[in-house]
């Protein structure tokens, strides 16, 4: 019997009891938001909830703090101590892996998947170069990967000792220098980052796609001597080597090529600058141990650089105390949702981003193995002979971008549409209840059509995901409903470097709500202030303004950069994150708005919150990524986006295109299919209730995918707004000076009849 047969009798059954369902809830949901809403024009009132914990505003045109009901008391600075089980009082990040060889040593702690093989295929494609169809030949890479190997918890603290012994034993002094890491996500990585705490060395973290001039200036500026990187990094390291100041070793990891040694030679003998593999590193710990050598909790951990979406990068310091608190944080806010027996994560994102390195650090702690994996390896699109990293190691727990998330989203329904209409009916019928039953907190019994429509799908993350965690930016709504209903909860979170990458997200204790983060996590506490500029007041109701963090695990601030420090911190430690955020009051949790630097004021007087917009508008199936672009002398936004192949194709043959006679550049350039998808656009506003004034006018389609290589997203894969609008600066210039003409033209004919 063919999957069409199976679902076909229930379709029906499905799609009314899904109306039934969307009526019932419409009108619940509309009577439960006149009641519940707080006339904004009346007194701020402050109500209480047993999930978190309100102290009344001290200062004028500041809202309340909110925390999180275990820190009423007090915020959390350590995570529980299981000494009954051998386990060891967390004061410094040097305690973790005493911890974990005490603890759980027998655990699974580290994997990682062997490459095998590259190959390499070539195909055609045709571009638009000065206006002429130019066909080009490009080499296409695809991975051939083994299984995961594992390293035990006690192995992993063993080889991190001795790593850390090495490090000494070539000539970095404890307590004194730093080293940075300059490398891809890896199991070897994370060791390397424990050696150091080992012997109370301070790393840096250089994002590894960070590039030559970024890579100098983090070095210099924090006068580093040794450098841990990639073989393939090796390249990088000798183009600064003479400007590198204070560089005298660099550790690489794998084999380096012929060439290559050719070149450490001359380094070597140039610049006195010493290469040695982490091999030869782990054989001098080997040869001669030493104890560890402990620091205090307000030592520094490590200066962590920032991407560089907004100039240079710049150094955030992270002390021992900092992280410790973070991952008391994240075990109080949503630890209970894991278990400690079959807990796998796929550690994909880059180390050298705060989220990442305290998930994986707390993951260490908690006795969750954690398998490595790269986006290149991720899924089978890029494999040959094997399945990705999603498939093979099969986690339970993934964190992602909304860029990662929006991907498997997108990919599911291209994939979708080719299906027989009966199975499409079926689907989106069930996604809705689900949807709708997460949404009212029902209690829908759908185990059949989670196995029979949803099954095919969950396979394609591993089939055992339980919890999806997004971070770094907004995340959409229809996005997060999505992934709830047809894989797995996925919980929004938030945070910044300078909060240790994650102050709050939204627990199920507290129902399902889209752009909620929800509350504090028990380290840290928040309050809003006034933006008055743009109209936001801390005492409104409900209260918006500029969201400000405090707690242990908040940075003290910018290294070597006092003026930033003193701009962005408090003497009393909050934090201005320069988010603009909304408390809702019956629960306390927040919805973030926007950036204070991305509201831009039209020419009109109205003010968009860009990222705002740019999480709404990711719902359009047609674009892959999105830009929102703002211009105070106009009263209009444009969207500038990354098409998705398969939907615009499918769009373009729907307008009456010969999408066979097309080349994909020229697809994007069609004024047919530009107009279509700001239609789209303009049907995700009128579902989302936006403003005449958030409705972009026009799209610019790009016709190449935007990566951190080509600077359009920052490592962490954050858009890289400035270089997304220089790109295509020509194409907005002239749809401004088109609306220019146009306004010109309807004043001169006002004027001739005046």
């Amino acid at each position: 019997m063919s999957a069409a047969d199976l679902v076909t009798p229930i379709v029906a059954g499905v799609v009314s009891t899904t109306v039934v369902a969307a009526t019932v809830y419409a009108t619940r949901a509309k009577a439960a938001a006149a009641a519940a809403e707080p006339a904004e024009d009346g007194p701020q009132v402050i109500y209480e909830h047993p999930l978190s914990h309100v102290i009344p505003a001290t200062q004028p045109g500041e809202s309340y703090t909110v925390r999180h009901w275990r820190a009423r008391e007090e915020m959390q600075a350590e995570p529980p101590c299981d000494e009954e089980n051998g386990g060891i009082r967390l004061r410094t990040l040097t305690d973790v892996m005493l911890h974990v060889r005490s603890h759980h040593p027998h655990k699974l702690a580290l994997g990682r998947r062997r490459l095998r093989h590259i190959h390499e295929e070539e195909k055609v494609v045709t571009k638009i170069v000065a206006g002429k169809e130019v066909s080009q030949t490009k080499t296409w890479l695809y991975y051939e990967m083994g299984p995961y190997e594992w390293m035990s918890a006690d192995e992993a603290a063993s080889t991190s000792a001795k790593i850390g012994a090495g490090l000494v034993e070539l000539g970095i002094k404890p307590k004194r220098d730093r080293l940075c890491l300059f490398a891809a996500t890896s199991r070897d990585w994370m060791l390397v980052a424990h050696a150091c705490f080992s012997q109370a060395i301070t790393i840096t973290t250089a994002y590894d796609t960070l590039g030559a001039s970024g890579l100098l200036h983090s070095l210099n500026e924090a006068e580093v001597p040794a450098v841990f990187c990639n073989n393939t990094h090796i390249p990088t390291i000798l183009k600064i080597a003479p400007q590198a100041k204070y560089l005298r070793l660099v550790i690489y990891d794998g084999e380096i090529t012929a060439a290559q040694a050719e070149q450490v030679i001359a380094a070597h003998t140039d610049h006195q600058l010493r290469f040695v593999s982490l091999d030869s590193v782990i054989a001098e710990g080997t040869l001669h141990p030493i104890p560890r050598t402990h620091p205090d909790p307000e030592d520094l951990a490590c200066i962590m650089y920032t991407s560089g979406s907004t100039g240079a990068p710049k150094g955030v310091e992270i002390t021992h105390k900092n992280v410790i608190a973070a991952m008391a944080g994240i075990h109080g806010s949503f630890g209970h949702l894991l278990n400690d027996t079959d807990e796998m994560y796929l550690a994909y994102l880059p180390c050298a981003h705060v989220l990442e390195f305290a998930i994986e650090t707390y993951a260490l702690w908690r006795g969750i193995s954690l398998g490595y994996g790269s986006p290149k390896t991720l899924t089978d699109a890029s494999m040959r002979n094997c399945v990705g990293d999603i498939k093979e190691l099969k986690p339970t727990i993934l964190a992602g971008v909304p860029a990662v998330w929006d991907s498997i989203k997108k990919g599911v329904e291209n994939k979708l549409r080719a299906m027989p209409r009966p199975i499409q009916a079926a689907f989106n019928a069930a996604v809705k209840l689900k949807q709708m039953s997460l949404i009212r907190g029902m209690n829908v019994n759908l185990e059949l059509m989670d196995s029979v429509l949803f099954g095919a799908i969950k396979a394609e993350t591993g089939g055992r995901l339980r919890t999806g965690v997004a971070g770094g930016a907004p995340l959409s709504a229809d996005t997060q409903l999505f992934i709830s209903a047809v894989i797995c909860p996925l919980l929004q979170g938030y945070g910044l470097t300078e909060s240790l990458g994650m102050s709050a997200v939204r627990v199920p204790e507290y129902g399902f709500a889209t752009r909620n983060i929800g509350v504090p996590m028990p380290d840290c506490e928040f309050k809003l202030v006034d933006v008055p500029e743009a109209g936001y007041v801390a005492t409104g109701n409900p209260p918006k303004g500029e969201l400000w963090i405090r707690g242990p695990a908040v940075s003290s601030g910018y290294f070597k950069q006092p003026e930033l420090t003193a701009e962005t911190f408090t003497e009393d430690g909050w934090l201005k994150t320069g988010d603009i955020a909304m408390i809702n009051p019956h629960d306390h949790t927040l919805t973030i708005i926007d950036r204070r630097k991305n509201l831009v004021k039209l020419s009109n007087g109205e003010y968009i919150a860009l990222e705002r917009l740019e999480s709404i508008y990711a719902a359009s199936h047609y674009l892959a990524k999105l830009c929102i672009y703002g211009d105070s002398e106009h009263s209009f936004a444009i969207a500038i986006g990354v098409p998705h192949p398969p939907a615009i194709k499918a769009l373009a043959a729907s307008q009456g295109i010969n999408v066979a006679g097309m080349s994909w550049e020229q697809l994007c350039q069609s004024d047919v299919v530009k107009a279509a998808v700001v239609k789209d656009l303009a049907a995700i506003a009128k579902a989302n209730a936006l403003a005449p004034a958030e409705i972009p006018r026009a799209v610019i389609l790009g016709d190449e995918e935007w990566t951190p290589q080509n600077q359009m997203l920052t490592a962490a894969m954050k858009l890289q707004r400035r270089n997304v609008v220089a790109k295509f600066k020509a194409e907005i210039d002239a749809i401004y000076a088109a609306d220019d003409r146009v306004r010109r033209h309807n004043h001169d004919e006002i004027r001739s009849l005046l």
